[in-house]
């Protein structure tokens, strides 16, 4: 038997007659006669202080099968061999050699089985799965290292599964060396006497596959979650097909419209498909997701708004075009909002009315005393011309220069009443009238999107701070969005438009502008928009608009309604003096 000790570094420092006498016939080093593995056969010896066995190595005719063993020498492993004549048997052949190299280098268990189970091989890479060398197994009967539950199922199976399939393949978990559990995946087949039938042995390559396991249970997991979420769900598949949909979704929407294969048609309503198409699917190109809201179409032709999520299908393998919609309803949302904002509006018109109740009581406090005193004149003026019709002129002179009198102290009462009105609370300052755009812009935003309308905004880049008041000057542009809003929200999706712009309007002042794209104003009705209680609105006081104006007179400005555009609408212009050119007015300067 030849023997070769390697050292620490796997270099041959030892050999024996019987290698002596091979070298010298074969011409080879020490080297040449251990297998061209023996750098990492000798490490794993010394790193797991067990025996590996059988590694097969040809040289000139001849197969030597190494066995390899740690020493107590730091580092040094030993080396024996069987040195095999080729022809004296099958060992010797070629295709057992190769069929040896597989089996000791392959990273699957190869076993083979007695009738009960007992382990009468195992390859080497059992001590990497299992933790058990292959000679601490010999004896173990393989169902004793299962888990218990898969130990009763496989009990529990017809005994003539083996020979009716010939092939296996059984997933379930042993027990590794540690004390823990491994997934394995085997395949085997049975070795029978070709006489009786009778079972000689079970032959099996078995894998470790925990990992897989364990993503798959993952994917149930997620499986089940898609399934009981009330989210509604959509798979869909290449031409806009589905390809499943979950169980909130089929209850929701009905089978005829969630079955595999059915168009997106059935499910989104014309517009909200308009969108998938044009936008949702760039952006999923682009940025593989996409957020907002959409409506789906219920069994009855009812509009069922949702947030939806849409993810584009990662799959490298996949087709591309696919993507997954989780759609969230919202009804209970819109209809919340719909109805806080309802509410509001309501405060809202019960505080104007309040306001103008109040406004009522002032002017007929004020305007009671001297009605009265003319109520007074002119009766006693028709008294006097009832008694004596033939009574010069003249002598009414006096009552009638009184009633006069009291005309024009009604009319003073009036102004001051309205110059109070204006004024209000207004501090001129510093003004950014673009933040203010932007702000009041922001403010009307959800009335926008409730109505489908969009608001641009455009404002020059150089334009000039304005002398203003940006609360009251907010109040404006808000009054003026809000109407324009009002205004097109019933016309086609292309005229939902609010366009709102600043820009430098000469060396004094600068200027906005809030246009909509509405049905307009009705000829002749220009004249009187800004008058007090006038209105073209159902539900309006006739208040917003005149309020607006007296505002922007008080700033030392002007509101004004502009031509009407060529192609319909409505356009409103405001001025407000720069900062740098004050204007005088009610208002009180910052100083």
């Amino acid at each position: 038997m030849p023997v070769v000790e390697l050292d620490a570094n796997g270099t041959p420092c030892f050999v024996n007659r019987t290698a002596q006498r091979l070298i010298a016939r074969t011409g080879l080093d020490a080297s040449g006669l251990l297998p061209p593995t023996r750098t990492s056969l000798h490490r794993e010896a010394l790193a797991t202080g067990g025996c590996v066995r059988d590694a097969a190595h040809p040289v000139e005719g001849l197969t030597l099968t190494w066995s390899c063993q740690p020493l107590e020498r730091d580092g040094h492993t030993l080396w024996y061999g069987d040195e095999v004549a080729p022809g004296d048997g099958a060992p010797g052949d070629d295709d057992h050699i190769r069929y040896r190299l597989l089996v000791d280098h392959s990273t699957d268990v190869i076993s083979r089985h007695g009738r009960d189970g007992r382990f009468l091989f195992a390859s080497p890479a059992i001590r990497k799965l299992l933790g058990y060398t292959p000679e601490e197994v010999i004896g173990i009967s393989a169902y004793d290292l299962f888990h218990p539950d898969d130990r009763r199922a496989v009990f529990d199976k017809d005994p003539r599964i083996f020979h009716d399939h010939g092939f296996y393949l059984h997933l379930y978990r042993i027990r590794h060396k540690a004390g823990h559990y491994v997934w394995f995946e085997t395949t085997s087949v049975t070795h029978r006497d070709g006489g009786t039938g009778e079972l000689i042995d079970i032959l099996c390559v078995s894998r470790d596959v925990s990992r897989r396991v364990a993503t798959e249970r993952e994917r149930e997991r997620l499986a089940r979650a898609v399934e009981s979420t009330t989210d509604y769900v959509l798979f869909v598949e290449l031409g806009e097909r589905l390809g499943s949909a979950n169980r909130a979704a089929r209850g929701r929407f009905g089978t005829a419209a969630t079955d595999a294969g059915a168009p997106l048609e059935g499910l989104y309503r014309p517009g909200s498909l308009r969108r998938l198409r044009e936008e949702v699917r760039p952006a999923l190109g682009a940025q593989g997701s996409w957020q907002g809201e959409l409506e789906m179409q219920g069994p009855g032709g009812e509009a069922v708004p949702v947030l939806t999520v849409a993810l584009t299908d990662d799959d490298p393998d996949g087709p591309a075009g696919r993507m997954t919609l989780l759609n969230r309803d919202i009804r209970e949302r819109k209809n919340a909002e719909a109805q806080a904002q309802k509410h509001q509006q309501e405060i809202a018109h019960a505080n104007r009315l309040a306001a103008t109740g109040e406004l009522a009581s002032q002017v007929a406090h004020e305007l009671n005393q001297p009605l009265a005193t003319t109520s007074n004149y002119a009766s006693g003026m028709l008294n006097v011309i009832r008694a004596a019709p033939d009574r010069p002129c003249g002598e009414l002179a006096a009552p009638l220069q009184k009633l006069q009198s009291q005309v024009q102290r009604m009319n003073e009462i009036l102004k001051r009443i309205r110059a109070s009105v204006r004024r209000g609370h207004v501090r001129r300052t510093s003004m950014d009238l673009a933040a203010v755009l932007d702000r009041a812009r922001a403010h009307c935003e959800w009335r926008a999107e409730a109505a489908g309308v969009t608001l641009r905004l455009d404002t020059a880049a150089d334009l000039p701070a304005a002398d203003a008041d940006p609360v009251q000057v907010e109040q404006v542009i808000v009054n003026l969005i809000m109407n324009a809003v009002e205004a097109c929200a019933e016309m086609v999706p292309e005229r939902r438009l609010v366009e709102i712009a600043a820009w430098g309007e000469d060396t004094t002042s600068v200027a906005f502008a809030v246009r909509d794209h509405g049905p307009g104003i009705s000829p002749g009705l220009d004249g009187r928009i800004f008058e007090t209680f006038f209105t073209t609105k159902r539900e309006g006081l006739g208040m917003g608009l005149s309020i607006s104006a007296s505002i922007m007179e008080a700033l030392g400005g002007e509101l004004r309604l502009a031509p009407a555009p060529a192609d319909g609408g409505c356009r409103f212009v405001g001025t407000l003096c720069r900062r740098d050119r004050r204007c005088n007015g009610d208002a009180t300067n910052d100083g």
